[in-house]
């Protein structure tokens, strides 16, 4: 009796074992294709004082962006992109990313000019 149960749990755990790397496996898998349909099928959301609330998706990896609204039965595109509105999205990004990776930056530089230009904002130096 006692190894028939020895038998037994050792299936079971086994079994248990197997299927919990399947799960892990499962999920590498499913965040991979995640990541991928993410670089393929970017999408900008959110809200600002200029535009309301704006939902861009770009089905080429970025190349060209498209103006999506939620409805009742998922998502439709209503048009093209503000791309000026969508580079100064990523000019923002990017300037975050920028200060995350290496803190605070000094706007009077070159390269943080261009940070700032690129996110929308004028650098204007005053005299004196």
């Amino acid at each position: 009796m006692t190894t028939v149960l020895l038998v037994l749990a050792l299936f079971a755990a086994v079994g248990l074992s197997g299927a919990m790397v399947h799960q892990h496996l499962t999920t590498r898998q499913l965040q991979r294709d995640l990541g991928e349909f993410r670089q393929t099928h970017p999408w900008l959301r959110g809200w600002d004082a200029a535009h309301g609330n704006y939902n861009y998706v770009s089905v080429d990896g970025g190349q060209h962006w498209a103006e999506a609204v939620r409805e009742e039965n998922g998502w439709r595109i209503v048009g093209p992109a503000d791309m000026t509105h969508v580079r100064q999205i990523q000019g923002l990004q990017r300037l975050s990313d920028h200060v995350q990776e290496h803190g605070p930056i000094d706007p009077t530089t070159s390269e943080s000019a261009a940070l700032f230009n690129g996110a929308g904002f004028t650098i204007e130096r005053k005299e004196g």
